[in-house]
């Protein structure tokens, strides 16, 4: 059995378990494109300057059958390999738009979701999408699209075109995980990129590496010269919030702030977040008028 293991022969009971899973997942797929019934988690993003938190990111969920919940990296591959994902993204868009239109910009100013660079260099894709922003051009000016880093574009024209079309609609983009794919300066600098958003990775261990510290501060710096928002992820204790604020990120995203979670709870989440803004903005008032009339 050990030299099967050896060799990459994996028992039959195990691969015939594996197609399965695989089979179940894709029937999970469909049956929730059916059925309209995939979920949005939202993940609420910091802002540093303002002290608040004033945008978030959609995040794709789907449940089995069990109300369990499915992890996006067992059935997003999937997906992809069944040719799906155009599919699934329709139905993010269309439900990252209806939370816009319930919920109104005092609320939350801006939500990105995830689309591929695939996806958009896909004309009939493309279109759908741009009429849907141009239904809803007051709404497509708080979407934001983010683009992963790890897939190099087949068509690196085609998508800046599809990118410029979308930014004329109303839209704007992020670059997602920056730091491990293939994105250079130049690339970067020749599409309608808004924002970065920094791969956990680069924020990892900054702490207990000063050369990584200064060199990802230096990055941070160059590019808010270059005109880029830069958004640090992954930001998991209080600690690493607190290095990223001195690496002077604009936002930051993470589990430390909020995990993501059901629209129920994130709105509770932003009442909450929103009552304390409210309690701080009252007691500055009240220090203020009480140093005025103190003659301080």
């Amino acid at each position: 059995m050990q030299n099967m293991l050896k060799a990459g022969i994996l028992p039959l009971s195990k691969r015939e378990s594996g197609k399965r899973r695989r089979r179940e997942l894709l029937r999970l797929v469909r049956q929730a494109l059916a059925g309209d019934s995939f979920e949005l988690y939202y993940q609420p993003v910091y802002d540093c300057e303002r002290r608040q938190f004033r945008s978030a990111e959609g995040l794709i969920r789907l449940r089995d059958e069990n109300g369990g919940l499915v992890s996006p990296g067992e059935f997003i591959p999937l997906a992809e390999g069944a040719g799906l994902m155009g599919e699934i993204s329709r139905q993010v868009l269309e439900k990252a738009v209806s939370f816009l239109e319930r919920h109104p910009a005092g609320f939350l100013e801006q939500l990105s979701i995830n689309l591929s660079a695939g996806e958009l260099e896909d004309g009939k894709f493309l279109d759908w999408t741009w009429k849907l922003l141009e239904h809803h051009r007051v709404l497509a000016r708080r979407l934001r699209i983010e683009l992963t880093e790890r897939v190099r574009p087949a068509s690196p024209g085609k998508l800046q075109e599809a990118m410029e079309r979308l930014t004329d609609a109303g839209t704007g983009f992020y670059l997602d995980d920056f730091g491990v794919g293939y994105s250079n300066l130049e690339r970067m600098l020749s599409l309608p990129f808004e924002a970065v958003k920094l791969d956990a990775s680069l924020t990892a261990g900054l702490r207990q590496d000063e050369r990584k510290y200064r060199s990802i501060r230096h990055m941070v710096g160059m590019l808010h010269e270059a005109g880029f928002l830069v958004v640090a992820e992954g930001i998991e204790t209080g600690e690493e919030a607190g290095k990223a604020k001195e690496l002077f990120v604009d936002r930051i995203q993470g589990f430390y702030y909020a995990r993501p979670m059901p629209e129920s709870r994130f709105l509770e989440f932003m009442k909450t977040e929103e009552t304390k803004e409210e309690a701080c903005d009252e007691a500055d008032g009240k220090r203020k008028k009480a140093d005025e009339e103190s003659g301080g």
